[in-house]
């Protein structure tokens, strides 16, 4: 199966799944201004635009568990390491971080993390930015 894989617009090193999600949730949110409206039972909407679609997802990293060595785009030198050491979640942890290319696009300084192509197999491409990222550590081998 195809993994998911994220990759700067602007070209550098993709992030791919060590193991892809086994679900996400895609949520839209859509704007409406509400108005008095004397002498009726409701008020009156209108609709004031929609926000973009946002997707949630889990990654998993296992660092313990050699069993994908034969799988393609796995880098058998990350078993073992760290998690916060590995040079796949060191990738993705900079798709949060402002992007220095960027500051130099309108002389201000001002820059913004990357925008990022999202694909999936043949069927799931879109473009997107990292809103929200949280880290979550669970089982530990013994020796930490």
């Amino acid at each position: 199966m195809a993994k998911l894989k994220i990759s700067r617009i602007r070209g550098g090193d993709p992030f791919i799944c060590q193991f892809n999600p086994t679900d996400f949730q895609i949520s839209k949110t859509n704007n409406w201004q509400t108005e008095q409206s004397s002498g009726t039972n409701t008020e009156k909407l209108t609709f004031s635009g929609g926000a973009a679609l946002d997707m949630k997802l889990k990654l998993l990293f296992d660092n313990a568990y050699p069993m994908h060595l034969n799988e393609a785009n796995f880098d058998t030198t990350q078993i073992g390491k760290p998690v916060t050491e590995r040079a796949d979640y060191k990738i993705l942890c900079s798709f949060t971080e402002v992007d220095p290319a960027t500051k130099e696009k309108d002389h201000t300084n001002k820059g913004e993390p990357p925008r990022l192509r999202v694909q999936w197999g043949t069927y799931i491409t879109f473009t997107a930015v990292i809103t929200e990222f949280s880290e979550h550590f669970l089982l530990f081998t013994p020796d930490g």
